[in-house]
């Protein structure tokens, strides 16, 4: 009955029970938790996109990719019965690294870099069996840290440091995704 004539008098707005600090801090907790979690699974589904390439028409040995049309090299590396096996690199159309990194039987494996159209560094870190592993840095577009931390079973976890694109320290989060 409270209800109804709180509802006729007032409206909706005026008979919901507000929260105490308490309920409050529970509920951002849980927003929090939720978040991480999301985060967490991108961050797995992201890693196990492996973007090794079987070699074309059974070729084996160092190899060389140039872009359809021209003499610019768009790729440069090794193929081991037919994958990719060792040290490679891409190139962007005007002849600037894209990414370069180390293959295992086909998947990412070792110290990897990827670079902005500018030049600039835009991650650096390694993969063991094509998932993120230990340490990684990412990079603004103007050369300036924009975070860093640890990867562990592809996942963040620790303490990561975040950057304004002026290189100074932003916020620290910490990751405990398991």
């Amino acid at each position: 009955m409270y209800f109804l004539i709180c509802l006729m008098v007032f409206g909706f707005g005026a008979c919901e029970k507000e929260s105490t600090p308490e309920e409050m801090a529970i509920t951002e907790s849980l927003q929090e938790t939720i978040a991480t979690a999301r985060d967490c699974e991108e961050e797995l589904i992201e890693s196990e996109r492996c973007f090794a390439q079987k070699a074309p028409n059974g070729e084996e040995g160092f190899t060389q990719f140039y872009f359809t049309g021209t003499n610019q090299l768009q790729s440069v590396g090794h193929y081991s019965q037919g994958q990719q096996e060792g040290f490679w690199k891409w190139f962007y159309p005007d002849g600037l690294i894209q990414w370069e990194g180390h293959f295992s039987s086909g998947k990412r494996e070792g110290f990897w870099k990827d670079y902005y159209e500018n030049g600039h560094v835009q991650e650096e870190g390694h993969f063991v069996a094509c998932r993120r592993e230990g340490f990684w840095k990412y990079y603004h577009p103007t050369g300036h840290v924009h975070s860093e931390g640890f990867y562990q079973d592809a996942i963040r976890v620790g303490k990561w440091q975040f950057y304004n694109e002026k290189g100074q320290l932003i916020r620290e989060e910490y990751f405990d995704c398991y």
